[in-house]
């Protein structure tokens, strides 16, 4: 039996973050990798994937539910209208299996639960938010996951309007591998003093649209101003049409504000290419959503201090969540005279928020066992 006494997740069929949880779980949390297996979900029974070495990977199609309830835990890599439809019907094949059921929530989906709620007065299927009716059979018999308490655990109860159990741990993975994320750790060159200080804006594949572009222009102005123009702005693009934007935006700053420009517009690249660039930065400006890894890979190498605005997730889920300091304000010009005061010490942030990490890891220990 391919699941006996196995932990079970369930990830998407293109997946970027069962594999970097799962090197955290076996080279920071010292699980062995043969504890693990992954069911991929896919329409395709003839598909198959490249996993992590040393952990088996089963196409969805070809599983066998009654062989399912031999595992020791199973877990969801998130709820959504892709994987729904596989975990209702496991439910429906053995409901007792809920009880060793979990989910790992983001919030990308409790906050898409949470504009429904507030809209409606009640969770209800809308395909163009991934809710479908399979979402909302799994939520009404799972009361089990996995997330810090304090971001999560009021939302989700006033969603699903009865009382769950949170397994208090938060993000444990960086967004590389251990190996590959330790060895630009060790190569990191930090010169405190240097005048030019290189500032990241927003992170990968979330910069778009003109408002967007109006914060960058914004966030660009108030950094030049508050640094007498010894800045360095990178930006990362993912668009052709988001590029012009960005493109207009230079220009608006180099003609009309009369600006000495320097903006590095990044495209694609590979996670390892990325993580090098990040670490070059002395700030990231973090959106008001998301980006949260990269945030704390930036705060880990102790390289730079994140600067959130005030009122945002983001900036709620480092300060309550994470317990971590980072630069905060209600404006960009705000963050960057905060910025340029250096009231911070980026070697506590790095040490809080390694402290975090062990603490949801030790969850992680005692939940596999």
């Amino acid at each position: 039996m391919i699941f006996f006494n196995k932990h079970v997740y369930i990830i998407p069929e293109v997946d970027n973050f069962f594999y970097l949880h799962v090197d955290a779980l076996i080279n920071k949390a010292g699980i062995d990798s043969e504890s693990f297996c992954a069911i991929f979900v896919s329409d395709d029974k003839n598909k198959t994937v490249n996993g992590y070495p040393g952990v088996e990977y089963i196409n969805s199609q070809l599983v066998d539910f009654s062989e399912l309830q031999s595992a020791k835990t199973i877990t969801s890599l998130s709820l959504n209208s892709l994987n729904s439809e596989f975990i209702s019907n496991l439910i429906k094949f053995d409901e007792s299996v809920i009880d060793k059921f979990y989910i790992y929530i983001t919030d990308d989906e409790v906050d898409r639960w949470d504009r429904i709620y507030k809209k409606f007065g009640l969770l209800k299927a809308i395909p163009n938010l991934h809710i479908s009716n399979d979402d909302l059979f799994v939520l009404s018999k799972v009361y089990r996951f996995i997330g810090l308490e304090v971001i999560f655990k009021n939302t989700l109860e006033r969603v699903l309007e009865r009382k769950v159990k949170l397994v208090n741990s938060g993000c444990i993975f960086d967004i590389l591998t251990c190996k590959d994320f330790d060895c630009i750790k060790g190569n990191v060159l930090f010169d405190k003093d240097k005048k030019e200080k290189r500032i990241w804006f927003h992170t990968k594949n979330l910069i778009g649209g003109s408002s967007d572009i109006k914060k960058l222009v914004n966030a660009y102005i108030s950094f030049a101003k508050a640094f007498d123009n010894n800045i360095h702005f990178v930006v990362f693009v993912n668009n052709i049409k988001t590029f012009l934007y960005v493109s207009a935006a230079i220009l608006y700053l180099k003609k009309i504000k009369k600006l000495p420009v320097k903006i590095d517009v990044l495209n694609h690249t590979d996670k390892y290419s990325y993580m090098q660039q990040l670490a070059t930065c002395d700030f990231l400006i973090l959106q008001p959503r998301g980006g949260a890894s990269t945030a704390r890979s930036l705060i880990k190498i102790g390289r730079g201090m994140v600067c959130t605005l005030d009122g945002t997730k983001n900036n709620f889920g480092f300060e309550k969540g994470y317990k971590v300091p980072v630069i905060k304000g209600d404006s960009y010009l705000s963050l960057a005279q905060q910025a340029k005061d250096e009231k911070f010490d980026i070697t506590t942030s790095a040490l809080i928020l390694e402290q975090r990490e062990q603490e949801s890891l030790s969850k992680y220990k005692e939940l596999y066992k």
